[in-house]
Formats: C-alpha cells, structure tokens, sequence
C-alpha cells in the first residue's frame, strides 16, 4: 500500500450502496442483510452517527460506522476489503473514528465480532480492545 494514496472522510450518500455491498460481503455473511443502502444513508444522515470511508485513490478499501452516546460509542461496523487487509488500512481508520470518538468526550468504544471471527478479534485486541463477553 501506499500510504500516501490513503485518504479517510466522512461518507456521503453516493457512498451508501457500496457499504452495504462490501457489509453484506465480509460482516453480515450468513445472516439476514440489515446493512442495506437505504440503512447505511439513514446513518449518514444522523448527527450522533459518523460513517467513514478509507479511500485508496477512488477505490473504497475500507469503511467504518461509529455511532457516540454521552460517555461512550459503538463501533455498529467496520470492515476492510480483503486487498487492503494487513496493510494499516484498518488501523487508519479505525485511529480516525477513535480520534474523533475522544475530541467527543467518549470514555469507552464498545463493538460486537463474531467468536469465529478471530483475524477481527486480533486486529481489536492487537488496538487495544479487550473481550468483555462471548455469546453462544
């Protein structure tokens, strides 16, 4: 990767169907599609919400949806294309939702993966998350 080609901001609605192509894909396989681009644009549209896009030149490598409460924020998704994985896409992204998360006052960023899902549960504890729960 180069660096210098990455780019991160705010999604905008063009962006929508593509995210919920690329949730379908690598989060939500094998269960019911929620993520659909009519539910990714209504999170765009929402102030408590940020949805952001790792851009590399014009190919979207990454995104992540982050919606922030008073003293924390849920990391709702967050998925990186397989060409772009293990290359500091995701630790880009991720750095810039949590940036934004702090310059909000948020005290703890919460997410869900799958327990079968352990390349995600090593980038979150590689960053400094830690498993609360686990459910069966």
């Amino acid at each position: 990767m180069n660096p210098s080609k990455l780019t991160i901001r705010l999604a905008t609605r063009a962006d929508a169907a593509r995210i919920g192509e690329m949730s379908r894909a690598y989060i939500e396989h094998g269960l019911g599609w929620s993520w659909d681009a009519r539910r990714v644009a209504h999170s765009i549209a929402q102030r408590d919400t940020n949805v952001a896009v790792a851009m590399m030149g014009k190919d979207m490598a990454g995104f992540g949806i982050m919606r922030y409460h008073d003293s924390d924020a849920h990391l709702m998704l967050f998925a990186v294309r397989p060409p772009y994985r293990r290359q500091g896409v995701g630790t880009a992204l991720l750095a810039w939702l949590e940036a934004i998360a702090v310059t909000a006052g948020v005290e703890l960023i919460w997410l869900e993966a799958r327990a079968t899902n352990t390349e995600a549960l090593a980038f979150y504890r590689a960053g400094g998350y830690r498993l609360l729960d686990t459910m069966r």
